[in-house]
């Protein structure tokens, strides 16, 4: 039997050879032992592996241990799925309203995306918004279909719709529970675990380190709060500021300014309420920063650098990001995505001057 697949072939294109031989019945009811179908193939072992591993999920063979594996099923020839050429990128907000590093992103995987020939496109999705969202959802997909979703800090309710209809997506944040899509974010859960351990260093205990949040329900939000209860953090710490910003301010007053017990420390997940917390104690009722509180921000904005002192913040190298989402979205399309593949990145925490010790009049 001569070679089915030469070398120079990625390693992606094996399932597919596979299938065509089956197709052909070269093989009879058996596969050869693996050691000589990687020779026929011309590839490594561990990836023939991977290939096996999909037409074991898919049906078509059964791997059985010390024995050889069966042919389950012979798939018939069918047309080749119409390629879009689109990759749409659903968010809650519209592209003027995402952080500046999400830009960055965005327009980075644009570039590589289009020397792929496939081209980008993003949308505002409102039924992110919806405690129902299958309806709007239903509406968009059947009227732009795509290669592949990409699901930016989307909820759980989105994430379950997309796992249910098996639609080829990436989940730019971390899948909810029960969801096995293929996704990529930031190691929330030892990222609040350091932020917790630089404060205490500076004799803050974790009852009085305040953990701020959107008050929205995010994976990832989740991953924040595992981490920071796992580091000695309570529940009544665990602070939700709205996410409509002009009751921020009345928001901040009451919980810093017109309580009995003000936190010694804060970390937040989103860069813009750290923005909008430093400006309002600081312009608004003059505190001094970090005299007064001690601040970490767990995501990344070029403002984080601007304002006087620079805040203590977490960065994820967006190049290593980009990198990543574009190696699942060609996987992806390619359907040889592993449904549990989730990728985290673990940040680079970046000094300021926004964290220092317990001010004395708040020390118990």
């Amino acid at each position: 039997m001569k070679p089915l697949l030469p070398r120079r072939y990625l390693a992606e294109n094996v399932e597919t050879a596979l299938l065509e031989a089956m197709r052909e019945g070269r093989f009879g009811e058996f596969l050869p032992g693996e050691r000589r179908l990687a020779e026929l193939l011309g590839v490594s072992r561990p990836t023939l592996r991977v290939a096996l591993g999909i037409l074991t999920k898919q049906g078509h063979i059964r791997i059985e241990q010390g024995r050889r594996t069966r042919i389950m099923s012979v798939p018939t020839e069918s047309a080749p799925s119409r390629s879009t050429g689109r990759v749409v990128l659903l968010s809650k907000s519209p592209l003027h309203e995402l952080t500046p590093a999400t830009l960055l992103a965005i327009d980075l995987l644009r570039t590589q995306l289009e020397e792929r020939g496939l081209h980008l496109e993003h949308k505002a999705c409102h039924a992110f918004l919806h405690a129902d969202p299958d309806r709007g959802l239903d509406r968009l997909v059947s009227n732009d279909p795509a290669d592949a979703w990409l699901l930016h800090q989307a909820p759980p309710g989105v994430q379950e719709w997309f796992w249910r209809k098996k639609l080829p997506t990436i989940i730019l944040g971390t899948p909810a529970f029960g969801v096995e899509l293929p996704g990529i974010d930031t190691d929330f859960k030892p990222t609040v675990r350091h932020a917790v351990t630089q404060l205490s260093k500076l004799g803050h205990t974790p009852e009085r380190i305040a953990l701020i949040l959107p008050d929205i329900d995010l994976p990832g939000h989740r991953a924040m709060i595992a981490g920071f209860l796992e580091s000695g953090g309570n529940d009544a710490t665990i602070m939700r500021h709205p996410v409509d910003f002009d009751s921020l301010a009345e928001w901040i007053d009451r919980r810093f300014v017109q309580t009995a017990k003000c936190p010694s420390a804060a970390i937040l997940a989103w860069p813009k309420t750290t923005i909008a917390l430093l400006t309002r104690l600081g312009l608004g009722h003059g505190w001094k920063i970090p005299e007064r509180l001690s601040v970490i921000t767990l995501s990344d904005d070029p403002a984080l650098n601007m304002v006087v002192p620079p805040v203590n913040h977490y960065r994820r190298d967006t190049q290593r990001y980009v990198s990543l989402v574009m190696r699942l979205i060609l996987r992806t399309t390619k359907h040889l995505a592993e449904p549990e593949e989730t990728r985290s990145l673990m940040p680079e925490y970046v000094k300021g001057g926004t964290i220092g010790a317990v001010p004395q009049d708040s020390q118990d």
